[in-house]
């Protein structure tokens, strides 16, 4: 499953989404740190690769099984 953890606003989210060709339940958007690692605990086995930009994605990369940054 791909989604998207945004803390971006949902106009940017959404279209996004929409050129990756997501479902709406397959993106959230405005989301802080902590409910970005809430939603990795209640929708994976812990098995999720988590890419994020670093700015505040600490939570989640310590939620993921592997987390990556392209900066």
């Amino acid at each position: 499953r791909v989604a998207i953890l945004s803390g971006d606003r949902e106009s940017k989210v959404a279209s996004i989404a929409a050129q990756l060709g997501l479902k709406r339940d397959d993106w959230a958007a405005t989301l802080t740190p902590e409910q970005k690692s809430e939603w990795l605990a209640a929708n994976t086995r812990h098995d999720a690769l988590f890419i994020g930009d670093g700015a505040n994605d600490s939570l989640a990369f310590d939620a993921a099984l592997a987390a990556g940054s392209p900066v």
